[in-house]
């Protein structure tokens, strides 16, 4: 049984176990579901990101073959994975996962000019949405609970270095 330093860390290590059950379905053809409803709801923020700007964010959906809007979508998503490739490679130690989380932070911070903080949190239910396509039937309750608490897990440390 491992020893965890904080139940925190313990929960945290549950939920990207849980994760992980997703991440080939993202790879091969959902990574762009969450970017896509996060711009729908939140068309503006196009302008901060040079890659998306002949995107159309009121409009674009999953059948969007920009290559810029590509690519986004596959970062954002990468943090999520590099997230549970951390706590994976050393699972009673998540500080390498926190670390990355500050960092991406920090980077939003001084690159994407006039972003409010409030951004990351208005990413939390296209996560969430994109979690329930990719689980479909698999996607309950509970599995809500745990992804809720993993983007809360992540929002906590994107904060805490876009804050910072």
């Amino acid at each position: 049984m491992r020893h965890y330093k904080r139940r925190e860390e313990a929960e945290t290590t549950a939920v990207l176990c849980a994760q992980r059950t997703i991440n080939l379905e993202l790879v091969v053809g959902r990574k762009e579901i969450e970017q896509d409803r996060y711009l729908n709801q939140h068309p503006e923020n196009t302008s901060k990101y040079p890659k998306l700007k002949n995107v159309d964010g009121a409009t674009v959906d999953v059948s969007c073959n920009n290559p810029g809007f590509e690519t986004v979508a596959a970062n954002y998503l990468k943090v999520f994975d590099d997230v549970i490739s951390a706590v994976e490679e050393k699972p009673g130690d998540v500080q390498p996962a926190c670390d990355r989380l500050v960092a991406v932070g920090k980077m939003h911070r001084s690159k994407v000019s006039d972003m409010q903080n409030s951004a990351f949190q208005d990413m939390e239910e296209p996560f969430l949405n994109m979690v329930k396509e990719a689980l479909q039937d698999r996607f309950n309750e509970k599995a809500e609970g745990l992804f809720r608490k993993f983007f809360q897990f992540c929002l906590k440390y994107l904060l805490e270095g876009f804050n910072g």
